[in-house]
């Protein structure tokens, strides 16, 4: 079957941003060849310090990922590369 994916603009949903943000760095630890982050006394990972910067920044943007309508995660696009690329 095939999927229709479709992207979205955040809009005001920052905190379901935040909460798919502490999947991904759960999905992502175990590639971390040294422990990055440490999981809080709530079992929660600290929160995304430049989250707010997607919503103040004119050259920032969140987005959301759908998959058939449903919500199936997110995207945070800037000007920054992590691979050391320009952009």
């Amino acid at each position: 079957m095939t999927q229709k994916v479709t992207l979205e603009p955040a809009g005001d949903r920052r905190e379901t941003i935040a909460n798919l943000f502490q999947l991904y760095v759960h999905d992502f630890s175990e590639f971390w060849e040294t422990r990055r982050v440490e999981l809080s006394e709530e079992g929660r990972f600290p929160p995304y310090p430049w989250l707010d910067s997607f919503w103040e920044d004119p050259d920032r943007e969140a987005l959301l990922i759908r998959a058939n309508g449903a919500l199936a995660g997110f995207l945070l696009i800037n000007r920054f590369s992590h691979a050391g690329l320009s952009c």
